[in-house]
């Protein structure tokens, strides 16, 4: 903050505030965007990797890591997950 005056007590109505000429140091001229960009770069990882996740389960065939009842049910979705399965 750089300026205030409490108006209800006052009777001068004139506020004065010193204002910086030259470059302060801030934080956000250094790292600017960052939080912003790791962000995006993180979504996108966790896209690749369950795009890579499900191509590595139909190169396995698909049905490795599901029980033989629930293929044999159709309720097995490649690169899906459970679907219809209700447990």
């Amino acid at each position: 903050m750089l300026a205030s005056m409490d108006h209800f007590n006052n009777t001068e109505r004139v506020m004065v505030a010193n204002v910086p000429i030259q470059r302060a140091f801030a934080l956000y001229h250094y790292i600017g965007d960052l939080f912003g960009w790791l962000a995006m770069a993180g979504f996108v990882f966790l896209v690749v990797l369950a795009i890579a996740w499900g191509c590595f389960l139909i190169m396995l065939g698909g049905f490795m890591f599901v029980p033989q009842e629930i293929v044999n049910g159709g309720w097995w979705s490649i690169g899906v997950g459970l679907s219809g399965w209700a447990g």
